[in-house]
C-alpha cells in the first residue's frame, strides 16, 4: 500500500529519549498508540513485537479462550493475503520467524527479520490486525486444533500440574482457567464474537509496538503511525483487580500412572509495582535458578531425587506468584517434598550475604547478556511499557537490585513463603487421599 505525504503525521507525535538506554525512544501518537524503538547498530536484524493489552483475564466464562482463539485466527489470511502461506512465507523466506502468544493480560505478535525487511514485517503484522477475514471454514478447523491443544494437556503431566496449580491458587477467578479456555467455551465462539473482541481490544490506546535492532527511528515511527490509522477506536475491555488472602495450605493430588511424580508448588506473590518484587526475584534465584541454586543442589546433586527443579516469579498489575516445578522420584515423594518445603520455609533465617551477592550478579548478568539480543530487548521494553507509561531502564533495575540486603530477603521469605500460603499439586501414582501435610 502506498502513502501520500509520508511526513504529515510527525507533528502529532510526542517523542522522548530514554537517556540511559542506547538510542532508545518512546513515542505516543495522537491516537494513543505507544511505540518504543531502540537502535542497535551492530545488529544485522530487527525484532518487532506488537503487544495488545488483552488476555484471558478480560474474558467472560462463556467465551473463555477467545483471546487465544483470535490470536490463532490472525494467521489464517487477510483481504490482501488470502491464506496462511501468504502470512508466514514472506517472513520465513528471509530466514526470519513469525509467531504469537496469549497470556493472562496480554497478547503478543512478533517477528525477527534481517534489517532490510523491517517495513515488510510491519506491513504484515498490521495487515493481520486490521484486515483478517475470519472465514467460517477456517474458524471450524482452528476450533478443532485448539480443542486438540487442550486435550494434549492431559498427556503432559508437567503442564497439567502447572494448570492445576493455577486452578488451586486462583480458584473462581479468570486466572484459575486455562488461557486457551475449555472445550465447551471454545465451541461457543463465533465469527461475530471474534470480530467484536478484536474491534474492542486491538485499538491504539491498548497497543504497544516495540522494535529493536538496526533501524531508523523517524522512518520506523512514521510508518507505524500510518499503519495504525486503520485500527479500531473502540474502548478496550478491562478486568477487576484481585486480592488474594489465603489463610491455610491447599494440596491437590491427581492419581495418574506416570514414571515420575510431577509437582508444582506455588505461593501468592506480588504485583508489578510492589517494591517487594525485587527481593522476591532474588529469592527465586537463590532457591531455584540454575545449577548452583539451593534446591537444585539439595534435591538433585546431593540426593539424586530429580533430574531438574526450577522456579519462577510472575508479576501482574494486581497480583503475582512464586512457583516451583519438579519431576521427582515417585517412590520418594514424601521425603522429597519435605526437603523442598523445609528449604523454602527456612529461608527467613538462613539466607547469607554470599548467596545474595551471587544472585544479584546472576540476575543483572542475564539482563546484560540479553541486551545484546534484539528480541530480548524488544520483549523487555514492551513488557514494561505495556503496564506503565515508562520503561524500566538498566539503571533503574540495577539500582533496585543493589538496594536489596540480606535482611530484606529474609523478611520477604518470612512474609510470602509461609505454610498457610502453600499451594501444591502432585500428579503421579499416589492415593488421592494421601496426607502430605502431616509428613512435611
Amino acid at each position: 500500500m502506498r502513502y501520500k505525504n509520508k511526513n504529515r503525521h510527525q507533528f502529532y507525535l510526542i517523542t522522548y529519549r530514554v537517556k540511559d538506554l542506547y538510542e532508545s525512544r518512546i513515542t505516543k501518537t495522537a491516537r494513543g498508540l505507544r511505540i518504543i524503538t531502540q537502535s542497535m547498530p551492530h545488529s544485522r536484524s530487527v525484532s518487532v513485537v506488537v503487544g495488545i493489552g488483552v488476555g484471558s483475564r478480560h474474558e467472560p466464562n462463556k467465551y473463555a479462550g477467545i483471546s487465544h482463539f483470535l490470536e490463532h485466527m490472525l494467521f489464517k489470511g487477510t483481504e490482501n493475503r488470502p491464506n496462511h502461506k501468504f502470512i508466514s512465507e514472506p517472513i520465513e523466506s528471509t530466514g526470519g520467524s513469525l509467531n504469537a502468544s496469549t497470556g493472562y493480560d496480554s497478547t503478543f505478535i512478533w517477528c525477527r527479520v534481517p534489517r532490510e525487511f523491517i517495513t515488510q514485517s510491519l506491513d504484515l503484522i498490521f495487515d493481520m490486525i486490521n484486515n483478517s477475514v475470519f472465514r467460517k471454514a477456517d474458524i471450524v478447523k482452528e476450533r478443532q486444533v485448539i480443542i486438540e491443544e487442550l486435550r494434549s494437556l492431559m498427556d503432559d503431566p508437567e503442564s497439567l500440574a502447572d494448570t492445576k496449580l493455577d486452578e488451586l491458587m486462583w480458584d473462581g477467578t479468570p486466572l484459575g482457567r486455562d488461557i486457551a479456555g475449555n472445550q465447551y467455551s471454545v465451541s461457543m465462539i463465533t465469527k461475530e464474537n471474534l470480530k467484536k473482541h478484536l474491534k474492542h481490544n486491538y485499538v491504539p490506546s491498548n497497543t504497544v509496538v516495540s522494535i529493536s535492532g538496526n533501524l531508523d527511528h523517524e522512518q520506523t515511527i512514521n510508518h507505524i503511525t500510518q499503519l495504525s490509522e486503520n485500527m479500531s477506536s473502540s474502548m478496550p475491555y478491562d478486568y477487576l483487580d484481585l486480592s488474594i488472602d489465603q489463610t491455610e495450605p491447599q494440596i491437590s493430588i491427581v492419581n495418574c500412572d506416570t514414571e515420575q511424580s510431577h509437582v508444582s508448588i506455588g505461593y501468592p506473590g506480588v504485583s508489578l509495582m510492589n517494591p517487594d518484587r525485587y527481593s522476591l526475584d532474588l529469592l527465586n534465584v537463590i532457591l531455584c535458578e540454575g545449577m548452583s541454586s539451593r534446591l537444585f543442589t539439595e534435591v538433585r546433586e546431593k540426593r539424586g531425587l530429580a533430574y531438574d527443579i526450577s522456579g519462577s516469579t510472575t508479576h501482574m498489575r494486581d497480583v503475582g506468584s512464586f512457583t516451583i516445578s519438579a519431576g521427582i522420584d515417585k517412590t520418594k515423594i514424601i521425603s522429597s517434598l519435605s526437603l523442598i518445603i523445609n528449604n523454602l520455609e527456612e529461608c527467613h533465617k538462613n539466607i547469607n550475604s554470599i548467596e545474595v551477592k551471587n544472585a544479584k550478579k546472576l540476575l543483572m548478568g542475564r539482563y546484560n547478556l540479553g541486551m545484546d539480543d534484539p528480541h530480548f530487548v524488544s520483549q523487555w521494553n514492551l513488557n514494561t511499557l505495556l503496564n506503565n507509561d515508562n520503561i524500566y531502564s538498566s539503571k533503574h533495575l540495577d539500582a533496585n537490585i543493589k538496594s536489596i540486603g540480606v535482611e530484606q530477603i529474609r523478611e520477604t521469605a518470612s512474609r510470602y513463603l509461609k505454610r498457610e500460603k502453600l499451594n501444591m499439586v502432585v500428579i503421579g501414582p499416589h492415593d488421592e487421599e494421601m496426607n502430605i501435610l502431616s509428613n512435611l
